[in-house]
């Protein structure tokens, strides 16, 4: 049986970034998935160039995933609590609150607060001390590294890498301090590639620990 092979192919537009799947089996060409991802802002034709939308759709890749990887803690934190065992209230926060649920929101809201502050490889130990998955690989938690520190750059970094970006990117960066931060159309396609691959290994893990 020969093995499966598969690519993205992905089209940025003004207003949505729209990727295909499509993989290669025993029997031929079969699309696999289809996502579309929404814009916050309409990106203007006459104001933004290729460059901006696809920058756009990066930060667009990692907002996703950081809300994905947050509900996937607070899913299993929910189902079992004892995770949040060593969490504190103060007793005003206590009363302010209606019952025990609404408790455990609000001590699972604090720790996951404190986790996605943190840089991302930490976020990866922490799932993995909660569920033991295993996943994703060194170099993946690397690459994502890279790719969000590459997002906050060009949101608050003016593009250009400074301590921050080497700091977190750490073996995976892709530039030098003080060199410009780009984002060419093979590293864009790859960044996708990479968080459909980690939501796709984190979500069966936990699938299959459920």
């Amino acid at each position: 049986m020969a093995t499966p092979r598969s690519a993205w192919g992905i089209d940025v537009g003004n207003r949505a970034l729209k990727a295909v799947k499509v993989v290669r089996g025993a029997d031929g060409l079969r699309v696999d998935d289809v996502a579309v991802l929404e814009h916050e802002h309409i990106l203007s034709n006459a104001g933004d160039n290729k460059e901006s939308l696809i920058q756009a759709a990066l930060q667009q890749f990692v907002s996703i995933f950081e809300c994905f990887l947050s509900d996937v803690c607070r899913a299993w934190l929910l189902a079992f609590p004892v995770g949040i065992a060593r969490r504190q209230l103060n007793g005003r926060e206590i009363l302010s609150l209606p019952d025990k649920p609404a408790i455990i929101d609000a001590l699972i809201e604090k720790e996951l607060r404190d986790v996605f502050y943190d840089r991302p490889s930490n976020w990866f130990g922490y799932l993995n001390n909660l569920v033991s998955l295993g996943a994703p690989t060194q170099k993946d938690v690397e690459s994502f590294s890279e790719i969000k520190a590459t997002r906050d750059i060009l949101v608050h970094g003016q593009g250009i890498a400074n301590a921050y970006y080497v700091d977190k990117s750490g073996k995976a960066a892709r530039v030098r301090l003080g060199e410009p931060i780009n984002v060419p159309e093979p590293y864009h396609q790859q960044s996708w590639t990479l968080i459909c691959k980690l939501v796709r290994d984190i979500g069966d893990g936990m699938a299959a620990k459920a």
